[in-house]
């Protein structure tokens, strides 16, 4: 069982330190990142847009008002 929570923690430990690193070696923004430096085309953003509130709710939800 310790052996279980030691791999867990060191997982933790290589992810926030690869996360830290790579913050800190950036060179852009965290304004740049998530917006894309405003460089997206439309097509990008519509797919991105619908592909984000498409979910498994959705279809079930669909398919249950078909029996209505």
């Amino acid at each position: 069982m310790a052996f279980d929570i030691t791999i867990i923690l060191a997982y933790f430990a290589v992810v926030m330190a690869v996360g830290v690193y790579k913050k800190v070696t950036a060179k852009t923004s965290a304004v740049e990142f998530f917006l894309n430096s405003r460089s997206l085309r439309w097509p990008s953003i519509a797919i991105s847009t619908i592909a984000t509130n498409i979910h498994a709710g959705h279809f079930l939800g669909m398919a249950g008002s078909a029996y209505l």
